[in-house]
């Protein structure tokens, strides 16, 4: 395979992670509004089942906001990217950074919701002690962070492409 149809492989598995994370993200912002009214509301029709939804209204908020914003910087990295001379290697390097990211800050939102400690240490700290959503939450967000860290450090790295690039600006 060639290292420009690597490097296009690579820019569209952000994307669809990127656009996939930003549809969980509306789907999350339905939750959250039959989380503040407990339920699901036909408005304007009278309909309105009840329904009990499990976390809490705020970690549904940061769920709903989080993803949005995870998907948009998946977007926006792969459009930075684009403009950037790496080999094939950095580029898969840089593009699962994103994807690890992108999803375990999203299990950490999910789950740090139901995590006693809030998902913030693997171990007990002030919020409380640990458990298995705190850990669903902790260590993937970890991984996520240390991926998106890497991944922005090649990015920031990487020369700029020339004006004759065989790939020019664009998918």
């Amino acid at each position: 395979m060639s290292e420009i149809s690597a490097r296009r492989r690579h820019q569209r598995r952000m994307q669809q992670n990127g656009l996939l994370a930003v549809f969980i993200g509306l789907v999350g912002g339905f939750v959250l509004v039959a989380s503040l009214i407990g339920g699901i509301s036909a408005s304007p029709f009278p309909l309105f089942v009840s329904l009990h939804v499990p976390g809490t209204s705020s970690g549904w908020l940061s769920f709903h906001l989080g993803m949005l914003m995870n998907g948009m910087m998946a977007l926006v990295l792969e459009r930075t990217l684009i403009n950037r001379a790496v080999s094939s290697l950095k580029s898969a390097m840089i593009c699962w950074g994103v994807i690890i990211a992108v999803w375990g800050n999203g299990a950490f939102y999910l789950f740090s919701m139901f995590a006693s400690n809030r998902g913030l240490t693997s171990d007990a700290n002030v919020f409380g002690p640990p458990s298995l959503f705190g850990y669903l939450a902790y260590f993937p967000a970890i991984g996520g962070a240390i991926g998106l860290i890497l991944a922005i450090l090649l990015l920031l790295t990487a020369p700029q492409k020339s004006a004759s690039s065989d790939e020019g600006i664009g998918c």
